[in-house]
């Protein structure tokens, strides 16, 4: 009940006839409403509303006139139908789908003329410009070529400056580098005799160390009975004991009496710490000669003679020997070690006016360097200026060859192109 179908069919053609006669109902039971032709207020309306659409570059005010000419050349057709009818008794029909056809088919045909037409007119159009670039290139050129010359002369007599300085800057640092290498010789020569006479005097220390080293490890291994046992001897002591304390004595430099020991030495609670960290380098001559003399009056006492009376104090006894053994090493070894401060003393100086031989010749070095760099550095520079040269007369010659030999096409480029674009103005009409 509520189901509507809406059959919307063209006149044109047999193809309406050919169907109502296969189908009868589309006349029986369909209600048959005849579309009149459009008043032209309505075809203007439709034509205008579709001619918006056009883009018509600078034209556009031409739309409203391209509408009324749509709607009179469809209007002329009617009429023409008409007369042709009369005359043939033939039926040509135009619809409104005929006239949308007619707009859409002038669409087609001035999009596709306008754009052969334009873009034979922007071919000709980028060609001129072409040839205008060209010639404000050409005229860059000339200019450019003309500022190149001084600054290759510039360059040109730069390098040579340069050259110049490099060859007396260069001359300077090689005499300072013979300089150099005469006192790298005499520090060469030097450095040998210090390690010569440091490796005497290490070898002749070398010989007294293992003794001093060996007792120092055997009075760490004393025990705190031993000790205690020892200062317990204070009252009546054995011979090679009393010794070996007076020894000590000796090279602390305290009295060798036997009651001041007792008070001093004996007292000590640090007293093998004392003996372990005994300043072996600095003992003065009369605590070796104090040492000495007692040995000489003790012909007896030696560490074996003095371990069968005490263990603890055997060490001890080592220890003396040993020191008095190293001291006699450093004796030796003293005008060695003065010899060696003096040459390296020597070394020192030598080493230093070296180093001051050293920096100068590398200012010096950095100096030419520094100037090889600048000359390299100007040397490119004229080489890419002569590149650039030879690239912008080879660029001159060739767009001077193309202008001269384009200069009668582009009189008839031009005329072609004014010609083309009044075509593009004119097309709409066309």
């Amino acid at each position: 009940e509520n189901l509507h179908v809406v059959l919307s069919m063209s006149p044109v053609g047999d193809a309406l006839r050919v169907r109502m006669r296969m189908f009868p109902s589309l006349v029986n039971c369909c209600t048959i409403d005849w579309f009149k032709p459009w008043p032209e207020e309505a075809l203007f309306s439709v034509g205008s509303k579709f001619i918006k659409e056009f883009n018509f570059e600078e034209n556009n005010r031409l739309k409203p006139l391209l509408a009324k000419m749509c709607v009179h050349m469809h209007q002329s057709i009617n009429q023409i139908a008409d007369r042709f009818f009369h005359r043939l008794r033939r039926r040509v029909y135009t619809t409104p789908k005929s006239y949308l056809d007619l707009i859409q088919s002038y669409r087609v045909y001035y999009e596709e003329k306008y754009a052969q037409v334009d873009g034979q007119k922007r071919k000709l159009l980028t060609g001129l410009t072409k040839l205008q670039e060209t010639n404000e290139t050409v005229l860059k050129l000339q200019v450019t070529l003309e500022n190149l010359k001084p600054e290759l002369a510039e360059k040109a007599e730069e390098a040579e400056r340069l050259t110049q300085k490099i060859e007396i800057d260069r001359a300077e640092a090689n005499k300072v580098k013979a300089l150099v290498e005469e006192e790298e010789k005499i520090v060469k020569q030097q450095t040998e005799e210090v390690r010569l006479i440091q490796q005497d005097a290490e070898a002749d220390l070398a010989r007294a160390m293992p003794i001093l080293e060996s007792a120092i490890a055997a009075l760490d291994k004393i025990k705190k009975e031993q000790v205690t046992e020892l200062k317990a001897m204070k009252a009546n002591p054995p011979e090679l004991v009393q010794t070996t304390l007076q020894g000590v004595a000796c090279l602390f430099g305290e009295k060798t009496e036997w009651d001041h020991i007792t008070k001093t030495i004996l007292s000590r609670t640090d007293l093998i710490q004392a003996l372990m960290n005994y300043k072996k380098d600095e003992i003065p001559e009369l605590y070796i000669k104090n040492l000495q003399k007692l040995i000489r009056n003790s012909p007896k006492w030696i560490p074996e003679n003095v371990g069968k009376q005490s263990q603890a104090a055997k060490p001890i006894c080592q220890w003396c020997f040993a020191i008095l053994e190293y001291s006699k090493v450093v004796k030796e070894v003293e005008p060695k070690r003065k010899k060696l401060a003096e040459m390296n003393k020597k070394l020192e100086d030598a080493e230093t006016i070296l180093e001051s031989k050293q920096s100068e010749l590398q200012a010096e070095l950095d100096k030419v360097r520094k100037l090889e760099e600048e000359l390299e550095a100007s040397r490119a520079e004229k080489d890419r200026l002569d590149h650039e040269k030879m690239l912008t007369e080879k660029r001159l010659n060739r767009a001077s060859q193309l202008t001269e030999g384009l200069a009668d096409e582009q009189i008839r480029w031009k005329e072609s192109a004014d010609v083309l674009i009044d075509r593009v103005n004119r097309l709409i009409g066309d």
